[in-house]
């Protein structure tokens, strides 16, 4: 890279876009509160076997791991997730942190 006052690889023009492309539209993390205190997850497997990732916040990651039988998501302390196609055992469509959560397709659940 090398130069100090050249484009920078975070920004979406320059390379972040399959970035968001996997936390937004694979893992399906929206942030609906600042800090992502709320988010949104709306897991879509778009014909993979498997997918997972995090994404920092400031109390600790979300991360979201997708397969086949169903999703599991980790929030930390302060965060509130709002499912979105899945839910917790016992049909609960919103989850907060900290804790591990097994998610199931609503068809499923």
């Amino acid at each position: 890279y090398g130069r100090p006052f050249g484009n920078s690889l975070c920004h979406a023009w320059a390379g972040a876009a399959p970035v968001l492309g996997l936390v937004r539209g694979v893992l399906g993390i929206w942030p609906t509160e600042g800090g992502h205190q709320r988010c949104r997850i709306a897991p879509r497997m778009g014909g993979l076997e498997w997918a997972r990732g995090s994404v920092p916040v400031p109390s600790g990651d979300i991360r979201v791991e997708i397969d086949s039988r169903g999703a599991r998501v980790d929030l930390p302390e302060h965060v509130t997730a709002d499912l979105s196609g899945y839910a917790v055992s016992g049909g609960a469509r919103s989850i907060t942190g900290p804790g591990t959560f097994e998610l199931r397709a609503e068809a499923h659940v």
